[in-house]
């Protein structure tokens, strides 16, 4: 894999379904599925974090643990994902969205994911 590279200009720019190494995970205790890899177009560590239902809720009942938690959702091969690797492209606007390179990409149905912590 290519090094990071510092001076790819921010560019607003969909680059489609990539074929790329992305991890999904879930962790428990904050209720957020983590997706991260290297970004395809400036090759940057990239990580998004989503927050997933909302805790303390659904569990009102007499049982409320023998209920049947929902599967977490495959956000990795769902959605569409943007640059975040956390450092300032050159050309990069006064308030971006996203930290990054301005890429954004769906990763390609098919791609293996691999699981992190309880993930998906």
């Amino acid at each position: 894999m290519p090094e990071h590279d510092f001076e790819i200009p921010y560019h607003e720019h969909y680059l489609g379904e990539v074929e790329a190494e992305f991890t999904q995970g879930f962790d428990d205790a904050s209720r957020a599925i983590t997706v991260e890899g290297r970004c395809p177009r400036c090759h940057g560590h990239t990580a998004s974090e989503y927050s997933w239902g909302t805790p303390g809720t659904g569990t009102k009942g007499l049982f409320p643990l023998r209920r049947r938690q929902p599967e977490v959702p495959d956000l990795l091969h769902g959605g569409e994902h943007f640059c975040e690797c956390g450092y300032p492209h050159p050309d990069e606007p006064a308030e971006p969205t996203y930290r990054g390179c301005g890429a954004s990409w769906r990763v390609k149905a098919g791609t293996p994911a691999e699981a992190g912590g309880d993930g998906a």
